[in-house]
This record gives structure tokens, C-alpha cells and sequence, in this order.
């Protein structure tokens, strides 16, 4: 209650979720891992308690050295200007900032927590919040639905979640009666039994407010669409009752129930299962789901419950196109299960500048980055959280999502890499969050005193990084450096033949790579018997005709082919040329079509021949037409490259939205010694997955456990949640696998997931298997 308190003083408090702790390791609840990072919160903060709040809440827990009785105790601690300092609160909010990405005053992030912005907020006698930087609510005007902070019954706990708790009271006012639970499950316009929660003069009217949201301008908004639209949380914990803030903050609508209302059959079914059916009709109009879980209870307790509330002794109807239609139960509408975060999450914003568009002309940098060329004007509110005139610095944050933006968001990359850097003075200070960038508008500049409101608004220049400059940004904070390996140096030079990274994998496609193969070096030269008239390999590289291509794209027409050797061609990787002897050396050497005519130089010793019959070794009466790849790309397929390209492509096919960085080496930064080479690092609709692909299937028994360590450490840097390990064989090694698993099961509650895909380049690959 002193939490929900607290956040029912500042503004925007019905935003807050509280994180669960062990007082004695200050050790979050790992459970709270997901559910923050998809929360994404601006500050995290310890709410510090003065010594009479402390002493509020445990009474007698504080002992004063020379109080001669209970009363002087007493009167030193009222007297006392000191806050209660909780260690293991400061180590647990430390551990959940490293979880997410906190506002920082600074660009360059050092792994240092002084540079939040804010790390607490302290209530003092429990009548008046010290905020900070975050702004104080204005207080309700009329009559609004508040709890009281003297309350302490389930249905209190319910409703101050719901609605806030009045921070004055000046009379004290009666538990909310039992009656009350029903319109605490869900309140339809059905206000009769709200006005147990009525606080302030007047009526409360048809949709009253509440205390958290009265005059604060606030709505509620949902990108995209949740399927998980309904959570209920079971338990007597504290962890029960915080799991349910927060799938309430972040669903939309949640609620807690106590254990012994749970098995409670005959509240169940007078109180809480009629409204609850009439949640499930909605929830199934819409394919939406109403989630039944718990932090402490038993699974055998939650089915239990799901089958007390799907089954009524009474016949439900309700109205349906004017028609009475009776209620079925549905049981693949009410779920027992943890919800799904990934989608349709709720934000709390200003009913104002929503979804509003601007236009920003960007520039390309040399890493594919964009740059915005001039400042983003910040929107300003009509109505100020401080007004002009009160001297304070303006108070709003601002969230801007830059179109096509196909990097990871919400993890702590640092905000040079979100920011031009115009100079030694930053515009403003800003953050990487689950929506593109969040930032408060306040300057961080030279700002004068009596300066205008406007020369007090930071206008930032947006860099949106490309993933390989967001790669680089995240390895450096973690003291490694990124450049790319020799196979990704040559997977570069073909990418910029061709076009685009997306051309290069739609290149290497199944279809093609016997095609590519065939241009590899050979073993040996073949003997006499072993020729093919179709390919003349010099020294140990194959050139093919157009015939001899033709028969390695077998699954292309003629038509298709041509335009595909049209475009390599065009693109230059593929040349077009002659295979032809020299008159004095007598060695054969292609010649490409921009070397040839009447007279052309040996490639090998210098000596002009001239274009004649017996230079082509009489195959034909007229020279046959040969083509050269690209060496790059020749040895990209021979040194398995294309494994890794098929992996990113087998990534790319079932994603809404992919990026990806070719081959990477990860260094030291401070002994500049290699750490690992990662095959792709791919963004899979917002998720980093880690790939590492081989023909094989197999690390071998000596670099197995150097092999996971070393992609683990890079996994980690950058906050990966999946390891794909691709491969064209037909399985994995069972023993790599397992032993990948078992490392990442020791890196704490952001365990990494372990994947494989086998079978890579055959006509159906296997899908991932988890």
C-alpha cells in the first residue's frame, strides 16, 4: 500500500508496476525478468521510507540507542529527519536496471548506476512524496474512486490497483463492503456498489474517474493486437498481487484474487463467475484469451479454479444482434497458462500529439546508419505539467518511432548511438525503448537564465544505427570490439555487387547453390576421362557455359536461367569471357570480354597472341562463350559460406521484419585478443538471435565447451535470446546441444534459448527445434 501510495502522488503513477524482492540476498524475483523488459520503464527506482513509515510498517523494528522508554522511542523517531536506508532494495533495483534500459544523464554509458536519472523516490510520513525529477500529480477536482491507505481487506488490495489511493483523507472511510467484487472483476457501466470508493464532493456520474488518472489528461493506448486481452492472478503473496499490477499495467485489464477466495465455491459463484463469463463472451468475439495464473499456487489449484468459473448452476444469455443467445463454456477462451508479452502491450500517454507523423530528411552514413540532417521538433502539450512561469524545467517524456526501423529496441545501447553528435553539449537525454526512442524534451545545453520556454526544449538529431553500428554500440559497452572476419569481409563485397543484404540471400537460395558449388576449386585436375565439354578448369578453377550452368539450375527453365545469368553478369559476379591458349607458353587462361579483340596479352607471360581458331584448341569452329564467379564469392561457397547465408535466410522467411550483419569477429577491447566468430547476428521480429552454422553438425569433442562459452559471452553482450545452431546436415550434435542448454541455464533469468535447424539447402529443412 505505501507503494501504490507513492505512485498515486506522481504523475502518470497508474503506469507503475513493483517489482518483488528477497530481502535477505536482494535478489529480484526472476519471474519479473520478461515482465519488465516488456514494460520497458523509463527510471527504476527504490521508494525510500522515512524512519516513522518504516516504523508504521514493523512496529518496534527500530531500536534507538539512550530512548528511555517506549514513548521517547517514539518521539525521536516522529522527530527525525532520517530515511531508512535498505541495501538489499538498492542491490535488487540495480539488478533490475541491467535488465532493461533506464534513462541515463549520460550518452556514453559506463557500467556505472550514478548515471540514471532517477533512483528513488522517498515517501516521507507517509503524507508527502519527494519525487524527484518525476512530476506531482495534480490533485482530483470533485468527486472521483479512490482507495484509502488505511485499508487493508482483499477488496481494498483490489481496488487500490484499480483506481489509486487518495493520498488526503479527511475523514476516515469504512472498508469497501464484499458487494464490492463483482464491479472489481469487471465494471461495465454498472456503478451502483462504486460509490464505496467514492472520494471528493459531487456526484460521481455514468464513467467516473479515478484518482489515478483524475486531471491528468491520460489515455490508454495499444499498438497492435493482444490476444492475451484478460489476466487473474491466484495467491496470498506479495508476488501474486505485484504479477497482477503488472499484467494489469501492461494488458490492459488484470485482477488479483486471494487463495481462500479462490476456494471460496460460494463467492465464486455468486460473485465472481457471472461476471467472468460475461469477460470470456467478449474475449471470444474477438479470438482473445483471459489468462489464469499464479507466482505461488499449484497448476492443480488454477484448473480447478478455470473449471468453477466456466461452469454455472444458472443459464447465462446475453444479447447478440438483437438476438438472446445462451452462454457456452469455452474452454480455448479461459487458459491456464503464463500471457503472452509480445504483442498489443498498453501504454499511458498524453491525449495529445498521438500518432502524430513528421518528416525528417535523413542521411546514409558509410555503416548504413541514418542520420536525421536537422532537429526533431519536440511536441509540447497544451496544458504544461509546469507551467511557464513557475521557473521549473518543463516535465513530459516523449516516445518516437522512426518508420522502418528494423533494429532491437527496449535493450541499454547506448544513447551515442541514437543521437548525432553535434557537440560537446547534448540535446537532450535519451533512451532505446520497446517503441524506437524515448526522451525527455528538457536541453541539455547552455540554457540562459530567464531564457524563453522554447530555448528550454531540446531538439535531438535521430541517428537510426543499422545493426551492424547497433552491434558495435552494444559490444563496446561490454569491453568488446566488433570488425568484420574475413568471411564476412567477402560476404560484404558481394553484398555490394549485388544490392541489398535481402538480394544477397534471396540469391543464395537452394535452387542456386548447385550452381555456385560447381564454380568452386576443384581438388585435382581432371584426367582425360573426367571432362567435362562443358567446364574447362584452369589450373584448379572451373569455368562452365552457359549449358553447363543450365544443367546445375535444374529446377529453372531456360528463360530463367538466362535472366539469372543476365543479372549475375550485370552485377559483375559473373564475367563473361574465353578460355584460350597462348602461343608461346602454351598455358590456357579465361579472358574476360572487356580483355578481348584481334590482338590480346597472355594473362600469364605477356605475349600478344592473335584471336585465332587455334587458340581455342579447335573445340568448335567458332570460340565457346565461358563464364568466371567472382573470386569473393567463388571462395565464400568454398569455404562454406554459403551454410551461414542459407541459416540467415531460413531466419528471414518466417519474420515480419529481419535484419541481419554478416560473419563478425568479436575482440578484447583491452588485450585486442579474438574472442569468438559469430556466423549471423539477426534481429527476428525484434528478437537478437546468435546463429552459428556449419556443414557438419559438430564442434567436435575439444572445442565444444570453448565453443559455448565463447558465444554465450557474446549472447549476452548483446541481450540475445536465442542461439540458432544451423547446419547442412541431417542433425546436430545431441551432445553440443545439451551442453549449450546447460550453459545457458546458469546465466540467471535471461536465459538464453538453444535452437536447431539441420537439414539446411535440402528441399524441406527442418524448422527450429527448441
Amino acid at each position: 500500500m505505501f507503494a501504490l501510495t507513492a505512485a498515486s502522488e506522481v504523475w502518470g503513477g497508474v503506469a507503475f508496476i513493483v517489482v518483488p524482492f528477497d530481502s535477505s540476498s536482494g535478489t529480484p524475483l526472476p519471474l519479473f525478468h520478461d515482465i519488465v523488459r516488456a514494460y520497458d520503464p523509463d527510471h527504476v527506482v527504490t521508494l525510500e521510507l522515512s524512519l516513522q513509515a518504516w516504523e508504521d510498517l514493523y512496529p518496534g523494528h527500530i531500536k534507538i540507542e539512550g530512548a528511555e522508554d517506549e514513548e521517547s522511542r517514539l518521539r525521536l523517531i516522529r522527530s527525525a529527519g532520517i530515511f531508512h536506508a535498505d541495501l538489499a532494495a538498492e542491490r535488487a533495483r540495480a539488478q533490475v536496471a541491467q535488465w532493461c534500459s533506464p534513462l541515463r544523464a549520460a550518452r556514453l554509458r559506463r557500467k556505472s548506476e550514478d548515471l540514471e536519472v532517477l533512483r528513488r523516490i522517498r515517501l516521507e510520513r507517509g503524507d508527502r512524496v519527494e519525487t524527484g525529477a518525476l512530476a506531482p500529480a495534480p490533485q482530483p477536482a470533485g468527486a472521483v474512486l479512490a482507495a484509502a491507505r488505511h485499508w487493508r481487506s482483499d477488496e481494498a488490495l483490489m481496488a487500490a490497483m484499480r483506481v489509486g489511493i487518495a493520498t488526503t483523507e479527511p475523514d476516515p472511510r469504512p472498508e469497501p463492503p464484499g458487494e464490492l467484487l463483482p464491479w472489481l472483476v469487471y465494471s461495465e457501466q454498472d456503478n451502483e456498489h462504486a460509490e464505496a470508493l467514492k472520494w471528493g464532493e459531487g456526484e460521481l456520474g455514468e464513467s467516473p474517474e479515478r484518482w489515478f488518472t483524475s486531471n491528468q489528461r491520460l489515455m490508454q493506448v495499444t499498438r497492435g493486437m493482444n490476444f492475451d486481452a484478460y489476466a487473474m492472478v491466484v495467491g496470498n503473496t506479495l508476488s501474486d498481487y505485484a504479477l497482477a499490477l503488472a499484467y494489469d499495467r501492461l494488458m490492459g485489464q488484470a485482477m488479483w484474487l486471494s487463495t481462500e477466495l479462490a476456494e471460496d465455491k460460494d463467492r465464486l459463484r455468486r460473485q465472481v463467475a457471472p461476471r467472468v463469463q460475461t469477460v470470456l463472451t467478449r474475449l471470444e468475439s474477438g479470438a482473445q484469451h483471459l489468462v489464469l495464473t499464479s507466482a505461488s499456487e499449484s497448476d492443480e489449484l488454477l484448473k480447478a479454479l478455470a473449471e468453477s468459473l466456466q461452469r454455472s448452476d444458472l443459464e447465462v444469455y446475453f444479447e447478440s444482434n438483437g438476438q438472446r443467445v445462451l452462454l457456452k463454456d469455452d474452454q480455448d477462451t479461459l487458459q491456464v497458462r503464463r500471457p503472452d508479452l509480445s504483442t498489443g502491450l498498453v501504454s499511458f500517454v498524453l491525449d495529445e500529439h498521438v500518432g502524430a507523423e513528421v518528416s525528417l530528411p535523413m542521411a546514409t552514413t558509410s555503416d548504413g546508419s541514418l542520420e536525421a540532417m536537422i532537429g526533431l521538433e519536440t511536441p509540447v502539450p497544451v496544458n504544461l505539467i509546469f507551467s511557464s512561469s513557475s521557473g521549473h524545467i518543463p516535465y513530459w517524456y516523449v516516445d518516437a518511432t522512426l518508420e522502418h526501423d528494423r533494429i532491437p529496441r527496449g535493450r541499454d545501447v547506448p544513447a551515442s548511438a541514437l543521437v548525432v553528435d553535434d557537440g560537446p553539449y547534448p540535446q537532450v537525454n535519451l533512451r532505446s525503448s520497446r517503441d524506437g526512442v524515448s526522451f525527455s524534451p528538457r536541453s541539455m545545453g547552455f540554457v540562459p537564465s530567464n531564457a524563453l520556454f522554447a530555448s528550454r526544449i531540446g531538439r535531438p538529431r535521430l541517428r537510426r544505427p543499422s545493426m551492424l553500428a547497433w552491434v558495435e554500440a552494444m559490444a563496446r559497452v561490454n569491453g568488446l570490439g566488433v570488425r568484420l572476419s574475413d568471411a564476412g569481409r567477402r560476404a560484404e563485397l558481394v553484398r555490394s555487387r549485388i544490392g541489398s543484404r535481402q538480394d544477397l540471400l534471396d540469391l543464395m537460395t537452394p535452387d542456386h547453390l548447385a550452381m555456385f558449388r560447381s564454380f568452386a576449386p576443384r581438388p585435382r585436375r581432371p584426367g582425360p576421362g573426367e571432362r567435362d565439354p562443358d567446364v574447362v578448369v584452369v589450373g584448379l578453377d572451373p569455368y562452365l557455359t552457359f549449358a553447363g550452368i543450365r544443367s546445375q539450375l535444374s529446377g529453372l527453365g531456360t528463360t530463367e536461367c538466362l535472366d539469372l545469368v543476365d543479372r549475375l553478369v550485370a552485377s559483375r559476379l559473373l564475367r563473361r569471357g574465353l578460355v584460350l591458349g597462348c602461343e608461346e607458353c602454351a598455358r590456357p587462361s579465361f579472358l574476360g570480354a572487356e580483355r578481348l579483340g584481334q590482338q590480346y596479352e597472355c594473362p600469364q607471360c605477356g605475349a600478344t597472341n592473335s584471336l585465332v581458331s587455334s587458340r581455342w584448341r579447335r573445340q568448335s569452329a567458332e570460340p565457346t562463350w565461358f563464364y568466371d564467379l567472382y573470386s569473393n564469392l567463388r571462395e565464400l561457397v568454398d569455404k562454406n559460406g554459403d551454410v551461414v547465408l542459407m541459416a540467415a535466410d531460413h531466419l528471414r522467411a518466417g519474420a515480419r521484419a529481419y535484419a541481419d550483419v554478416p560473419e563478425l569477429e568479436f575482440l578484447d577491447q583491452e588485450s585486442g585478443k579474438p574472442v569468438a566468430e559469430i556466423d549471423v547476428v539477426a534481429c527476428v521480429d525484434g528478437d537478437v538471435v546468435v546463429v552459428e552454422a556449419k556443414s557438419k553438425g559438430s564442434f567436435g569433442s575439444r572445442r565444444r565447451k570453448p565453443q559455448s562459452s565463447k558465444l554465450m559471452r557474446v549472447a549476452t553482450a548483446l541481450r540475445a535470446q536465442r542461439i540458432l545452431l544451423a547446419t547442412t546436415a541431417d542433425a546436430w550434435s545431441e551432445t553440443d546441444v545439451e551442453l549449450f542448454r546447460d550453459v545457458s541455464s546458469q546465466t540467471g533469468p535471461a536465459s538464453v534459448e538453444i535452437s536447431v535447424v539441420a537439414g539446411l539447402g535440402s528441399p524441406t529443412s527442418s524448422p527450429p527445434l527448441s
